[in-house]
């Protein structure tokens, strides 16, 4: 049971890989963070506490543009499943509609979270 998900979130992570959806996982914490360091060079003053204020920066700009990025990533990958007839694969393969969806909705959490660390990694850089 656990064996047919790994092989469907495996199946996922072999559509993905060479598509554009690395490349806006990637570019998401470079823009956020590369903006927050853009508006933090530019700034004249010298904040009191410089770094709890690059971090609160991160944070905003991080939220806001995070729908969009969402939006980007949910869109790709619907029109990845579009483009290789995904829905005539979830009914010709003996795997269940489920592991399916699941395994969909698991690989979207793993790349979200792949974007937090990347972001704490290029904010730490900054």
């Amino acid at each position: 049971m656990i064996r047919l998900f790994f092989h469907t979130l495996q199946t996922d992570w072999l559509k993905y890989r060479k598509s554009l959806l690395p490349w806006v996982s990637v570019a998401y914490p470079l823009l956020t963070v590369g903006l927050v360091f853009i508006f933090t060079l530019g700034d004249k003053k010298i904040p009191e506490q410089p770094v709890f204020q690059f971090a609160r920066n991160t944070m905003s700009v991080t939220a806001f543009f995070l729908p969009f990025y969402l939006v980007l990533t949910i869109t790709l990958m619907g029109f990845i499943e579009h483009r290789s007839n995904g829905w005539k694969l979830m009914f010709s393969q003996p795997v269940g509609r489920g592991y399916f969806f699941i395994s969909k909705l698991v690989f979207l959490f793993l790349v979200m979270g792949g974007v937090i660390i990347l972001k704490y990694i290029f904010s730490s850089i900054a």
